[in-house]
């Protein structure tokens, strides 16, 4: 990751000191979301590159401090992938959690933007072979929260995973959020 886009992502993710409506400090509190959608898992293993799309999920709770920033954690899942890795017929799995921080801009009465940044720890799953390993990846994200009543809305998410030696994922999910 260069210069440029840590420049591009700090900005996006300074969006939100904007200024906010004062009725978005209403949702205070503990929240719960989930979401479903389509994944991507990339490796590069010198000159092979395994890149395999999948179907994944992500849940977990949150805790918003104020109008504009929240702390929360996510179980994900990449889903399963496969692709010709080395010669081989490869399948790959891959799970994990992240722990993020959420900074939210009021974009209307009804919608919010936010920008995400955090740390995931991740698994992976090899087969054939049975390889398992587990590492550290950088999580960035942008999304969407349409408010549809006093306590849920509807979240689009997606998220980039920048991993170690050339490993990425990819989660883009639609679901929902649930305010307590």
């Amino acid at each position: 990751m260069g210069a440029q886009q840590l420049i591009v992502y700090f900005l996006v993710l300074l969006l939100p000191l904007l200024t906010t409506p004062a009725h978005a400090d209403e949702k205070r509190g503990w929240a719960l979301s989930f979401g479903l959608g389509p994944s991507l898992i990339k490796d590069r293993d010198g000159n092979e590159t395994f890149d395999g799309n999948g179907f994944g999920y992500n849940w977990g709770p949150e805790f918003r401090f104020s109008k504009r920033w929240a702390l929360g954690m996510d179980f994900f899942s990449l889903g399963h992938a496969r692709d010709t890795f080395n010669s081989v017929d490869t399948r790959i799995d891959v799970g994990g959690l992240e722990l993020r921080g959420r900074l939210i801009h009021q974009l209307t009465e009804n919608v919010e933007m936010y920008g995400r940044l955090g740390y995931a720890g991740y698994f992976a799953d090899l087969a054939p072979g049975g390889s398992n390993f587990g590492e550290g990846a950088v999580a960035l994200g942008l999304g969407l929260d349409i408010d549809r009543g006093e306590h849920f809305s509807i979240r689009i998410d997606g998220r980039y995973l920048d991993g170690p030696r050339d490993e990425s994922g990819a989660l883009l999910t639609a679901g929902f959020n649930y305010r307590f």
